[in-house]
């Protein structure tokens, strides 16, 4: 839906494929899973959102939607410590991923030159003569009618469930991949909210603390008096999806926050379970050999962990730098589409590198049952995030949610807190090892006098 209002303002028509029917109310589909389980819409995706879609966010909030500030109202713990809070100019917004692809949709629908085509499955690619282009789509329709339908433009953004790759493995071009499998697992209930809220935060969200323990777990709100608690474990810590099990997972969570509201609240759903199938990057820039007329988007290039509630954003930032990267050009000229796409294709990807590096250093911690291999950079990233943590000063921390948000890629990295990181920590160390010998002396001293 993003990309599609991103193009519709450069092609004269777009047309939206989809094997579901669209519901016309906020509600969930086959096709969409993943909406059983809690979402977040980060900083960086609002600001994104908000300025594809002007007015939206005041109509998200007339809907339901609760808006938040990222380091006021969130109690994050991460490595068995809270993060401390303040307030920020980062403004995040908690909802359902149903309320927010159903206003998306009702404004892309508005527009005048996109067309929805339901319950219409995508079987295939159509390529030119020359096997170098992809020309259009195969489609089988409602009453499974096959049907060729040609463009100028493919884009695929159809999701974790993607076979993009493998059609072209069918035409002998190779997609490279990267796989971190942390073989996490998931288990959501839906909870009604208190009539009232004595707590001066909004969501939490508490990070497993590996090997020791591979639990973790949050809870959002909601539209519609509803909050969602959403257990994610990695290997041996996977939650079930009874309710003795689920409760037992909430037990073992770093942080109590959880646990005594969860008792509290009256669940409205069954727990829904769901397995990760790994976190995946591929590079349609970097095939086997060129192909043009294709661009590939959101979890179809990449899918990380949806713990860290980085999805929504990354398809929102990509659809800005395609806005970005088409601006201008001549797109009636074949030549000029060719590298408008190829270009736009290689900007989505680079966006990526760091939420994926985050994501995957995050699941790396568990150790060598993850399937991915751990590079150096991994190695650094995970000792620096660590220092950054334990500086906990408001300047680090907003670094690290501004980072986490995808609003400055390199917050982290901007001097004043690099100096923070790498100096901070050091004089804490050195303090507590001082401390520890003068404990040690007035042991000694005390055994002395005995």
């Amino acid at each position: 839906m993003l990309a599609a209002r991103v193009l519709a303002d450069v092609f004269d028509q777009v047309t939206i494929f989809d094997r579901d029917s669209f519901p016309q109310s906020p509600k969930g589909r086959p096709g969409t899973p993943q909406s059983a389980h809690g979402h977040i819409l980060l900083v960086g995706g609002v600001r994104a959102i908000v300025d594809l879609f002007p007015g939206i966010m005041e109509q998200l909030i007339e809907a339901g939607a609760i808006p938040g500030d990222a380091c006021r109202d969130a109690i994050v713990n991460v490595r068995g410590r809270r993060l401390p809070r303040f307030s920020s100019d980062l403004k995040g917004l908690l909802l359902s991923r149903n309320l927010l692809e159903w206003q998306i949709r009702r404004r892309v629908a508005a527009l005048g030159n996109v067309t929805f085509r339901e319950r219409s499955r995508v079987t295939g690619f159509l390529y030119d003569e020359a096997g170098s282009r992809v020309s259009g789509i195969s489609i089988s329709g409602p009453e499974n009618r096959p049907e060729e339908i040609h463009s100028d433009l493919v884009v695929d953004t159809s999701g974790q469930r993607s076979v993009a790759s493998h059609w072209l493995r069918d035409r002998q071009i190779k997609v490279p991949e990267l796989v971190v499998d942390a073989h996490v697992g998931y288990a959501s209930r839906r909870f009604e909210r208190p009539a009232v809220w004595k707590e001066d935060w909004k969501v939490a969200a508490i990070s497993w603390f590996p090997p020791k323990n591979r639990c973790a777990g949050g809870i959002y709100p909601e539209e519609n008096g509803i909050w969602i608690a959403s257990l994610v474990g990695a290997l041996d810590g996977r939650p079930s999806t009874d309710e003795n099990g689920f409760l037992e997972h909430v037990r073992k969570l770093e942080d109590p926050a959880l646990l005594e509201h969860i008792r509290q609240s009256k669940p409205v759903s069954n727990i829904v379970g769901y397995r990760m199938q790994g976190s995946r990057k591929r590079s349609f820039s970097n095939l086997s050999r060129k192909l043009d007329g294709l661009l590939v988007l959101g979890d179809a290039l990449c899918t990380v962990n949806p713990f860290y509630g980085q999805g929504m954003t990354i398809a929102a930032l990509q659809a800005q730098k395609i806005k970005q990267e088409l601006a201008g050009r001549n797109l009636r000229d074949r030549q000029s589409l060719r590298r408008a796409i190829r270009s736009a294709q290689k900007a989505c990807e680079r966006m990526l590198t760091v939420p994926w590096l985050f994501s995957t250093t995050e699941d790396l911690r568990h150790g060598h049952r993850v399937d991915g291999r751990r590079t150096i950079l991994h190695r650094i990233t995970s000792w620096y995030v660590d220092r950054a943590i334990r500086v906990q000063s408001q300047r680090t921390i907003t670094a690290l949610y501004r980072t986490m948000g995808m609003v400055d890629n390199y917050a982290l990295l901007r001097l004043p807190v690099l100096l923070d990181v790498l100096t901070k920590p050091v004089s804490i160390r050195l303090k507590t090892l001082f401390n520890k010998g003068r404990q040690r002396e007035s042991t000694a001293a005390g055994a002395h006098n005995d």
